[in-house]
């Protein structure tokens, strides 16, 4: 997964946490850019253009796949369609 998490300063201290707690547990979710935004509210940007805006949304989606990761290495055989 490719996803460019858009914030402020301000307002990211959470998902910065959970990215750092997901990175200690192996888990591959490190943004591949990190921009700094206007708005107050952070945002990521998926490689499939699916927005995510507010730091709600965006630990929603940390959890989620998170929770995607750990079923596959904990699976024999996992593919994901789309």
């Amino acid at each position: 997964m490719r996803y460019t998490l858009y914030y402020n300063n301000k307002t990211v201290s959470d998902i910065f946490n959970i990215i750092n707690y997901l990175s200690y547990q192996k888990y591959n979710l490190i943004p591949t850019k990190i921009e700094n935004n206007m708005s107050l509210e952070p945002m990521i940007l998926t490689e499939f253009n699916k927005l995510y805006i507010g730091e709600k949304n965006c630990i929603q989606f940390y959890t989620k796949e998170s929770c995607i990761l750990h079923l596959r290495d904990k699976s024999n055989d996992f593919k994901i369609i789309l």
